[in-house]
């Protein structure tokens, strides 16, 4: 679907951003991009609809070379989705998701039925939002209009560029839980750059991990957690992500049937059924315990987690099997 090869970007001060990527993002799949500052996960992000032009390689999207597409036909079929909403504040709402569909002089009575149908996929009733104006909106509500308005032309690939970095952890859950959903129904080809490797876990077919320019690993989200390529990979991991993917929390995971036996879900370490005390046993020789069951990531648990989960207990007057 979107292929590099050999890409590098260099810009003219001398800064190399990108140092010869070669990367194969699939049909269909949620493909994160991740890394510290400065490793060129948003310049990588940004070539593929040539906001940012390439110094050297060449990028392709079902195998025809990006440069070779008419700018705005090949802007048309790509979603964007950035940190900054940019929502048209003099705008409705409804005026905000149809501006694409309108560009490509889709009949009225189609867009509106795109509309409706994209607000209620978030939960947003369009007898209560097709009217307002973006200032009527919380940072979350404004955030699903962004979304969907990327999604308002049913663009072949959609690209989001830390698009929940800058609201509150609720909210930022409940959008990652929405992009899930929406994943689930409509199958984009999706390309998201975070630098939260918790949020890559929970949402991503296969993470893309990045450093100084350059692609340290790409794997799904099981291979980079139990098989990093180095130790920057695990260093990454192990501080970024030491909770659990999806919905699963510490406090559930750490809840046993009854006092002293096997933890809820029968979740297991290298193949056998984990208990409290075995993860605190693991936890004596290792950094973190990473839970999985039938060859499925739980999670992960590393010890400041099990220390406040602990904690939390003694304070409630409980112990640690309760």
């Amino acid at each position: 679907m979107i292929t590099f090869e050999h890409v590098s970007k260099t810009y003219p001060d001398g800064t190399t951003a990108v140092r010869s990527i070669n990367l194969n993002i699939q049909q269909g799949e949620f493909f994160v991009i991740i890394g510290p500052s400065g490793s060129g996960k948003t310049t990588v992000l940004k070539m593929i609809n040539r906001l940012i032009p390439l110094t050297d390689g060449s990028v392709y999207i079902n195998q025809k070379n990006i440069n070779d597409y008419d700018i705005h036909e090949l802007r048309w079929q790509i979603g964007y989705v950035l940190q900054q909403i940019a929502l048209f504040p003099h705008m409705t709402i409804e005026e905000n998701i149809a501006i694409v569909p309108e560009l490509k002089k889709w009949p009225r009575k189609k867009t509106k039925h795109r509309v409706e149908e994209l607000l209620k996929m978030v939960g947003l009733n369009p007898e209560d939002y097709l009217h307002r104006k973006p200032a009527e909106l919380s940072g979350g509500q404004q955030q699903r209009i962004g979304v969907i308005r990327a999604l308002a032309a049913n663009p072949n690939i959609v690209l989001m560029d830390e698009p929940f970095s800058a609201l509150d952890p609720i909210t930022r859950e409940k959008l990652q839980d929405d992009i899930k959903q929406i994943q689930k129904s409509i199958q984009k080809t999706t390309v998201f750059v975070t630098h939260d490797m918790q949020e890559a876990l929970k949402l991503a077919d296969r993470i893309c991990l990045m450093k100084d320019g350059e692609i340290v690993q790409v794997g799904t989200p099981e291979e980079i957690v139990n098989q990093p390529a180095n130790q920057f990979v695990r260093d990454f991991v192990g501080d970024q992500a030491p909770t659990l993917k999806g919905h699963v929390h510490l406090d559930e995971l750490l809840q046993p049937i009854q006092h002293n036996t096997y933890i809820k879900q029968y979740p297991t370490i290298n193949n056998q059924v984990a208990t409290i005390e075995n993860i605190l046993e693991h936890l004596k020789t290792n950094d973190q315990v990473i839970i999985e069951k039938n060859g499925e990531l739980l999670g992960i648990i590393n010890r400041q987690a099990i220390i406040d989960h602990l904690a939390k207990q003694l304070q409630n007057g409980g112990n640690i099997y309760e």
